[in-house]
């Protein structure tokens, strides 16, 4: 009986080391991986993949390459970076980008950027009251092809309007102060004859149709001093006793002192003449000398 158990042990035995040789030169070593297999752990046998990138889902290769160049570590840097960026730079759209090459055309889209105008339109500088506008668009001109922002010209403007005033009132001081010294020594130098002579003047100037714009020139070109003594130079000339021959030929007379009714002519004339009035106001000498002769012409038994 046991010699049966054991003769039928060993058949199995045969039979299946037979089997598994006859599936060739796996039968040693699937034995030893199948038990390897039982023995691995299956966390071993397939580890885990490992964590994916935080910047894998931007889709902009460019953007993706930069943040890796940057080296940030994880989405809490870049807000951190970009946080900061923007408190030094404010709204991106403020940023205002300077040109390599400096060009006044690539610096044109800058210039209007920072306000300034895009046609001499956008320019209204101030005109001093009575003055003339071909200045200011002469000007406005310029800031345009220089790119100036609006505000600085404004700026620019209202300073020399200022300084251009107060360049004139000291020469219009100066100027009274010369003329009051002219006309002083003009009327030393004719003594009691001033009022004859003064009265000549006036006379040629109206016999050759002198404008009170055109005297005024006069005097600024040569002085007071030296216009009336030139003016007076031909009165006297052309002078035959009493009697004035004007350049047309008409002999007209020449007294002195004229009737009070052509002083009084004069005198609603030249109240007329802007110029004449701006001039007697600002304290002119001449100005006032002239009014304050024919006043005398005009009323002599005042």
């Amino acid at each position: 009986m046991v010699d049966e158990v054991a003769a039928t042990e060993a058949g199995s035995t045969g039979a299946g080391a037979g089997a598994v040789g006859a599936s060739g030169s796996l039968s040693v070593s699937s034995t030893a991986e199948s038990l390897a297999a039982v023995e691995t752990p299956a966390s071993a046998a397939n580890p885990a993949a490992a964590p994916a990138s935080p910047w894998d889902a931007i889709s902009d290769a460019n953007v993706k390459s930069w943040v890796a160049a940057k080296g940030f570590p994880d989405v809490d840097k870049l807000a951190t970076s970009a946080f900061h960026l923007e408190k030094l730079t404010g709204d991106l759209e403020s940023v205002v980008r300077i040109p390599r090459e400096q060009t006044p055309e690539n610096m044109r889209a800058v210039w209007e950027r920072l306000g300034a105008g895009k046609t001499t339109e956008d320019y209204k500088f101030p005109v001093p009251e009575g003055g003339d506008d071909s200045f200011a668009k002469e000007a406005a001109s310029w800031m345009l092809d220089a790119g100036v922002p609006v505000p600085m010209a404004n700026q620019l403007a209202e300073k020399w309007n200022a300084y251009a005033g107060n360049l004139m009132e000291q020469q219009s001081a100066g100027s009274t102060e010369r003329d009051a010294a002219q006309l002083a020594e003009v009327k030393g130098e004719w003594g009691k004859n001033w009022e004859a002579n003064a009265a000549i003047v006036d006379r040629t100037a109206d016999t050759f149709g002198m404008t009170e714009t055109q005297l005024q020139g006069l005097k600024q070109a040569l002085g007071p001093g030296e216009a009336l003594r030139f003016v007076l130079n031909i009165g006297s000339k052309m002078g035959v006793d009493d009697q004035f021959v004007s350049s047309n030929g008409v002999s007209r007379q020449f007294s002195a002192g004229g009737s009070p009714e052509a002083a009084l002519g004069k005198i609603q004339e030249l109240m007329r003449d802007k110029s004449f009035a701006a001039r007697y106001n600002q304290g002119d000498a001449s100005a006032r000398e002239q009014m304050t002769r024919l006043h005398r012409a005009a009323y002599p038994e005042s």
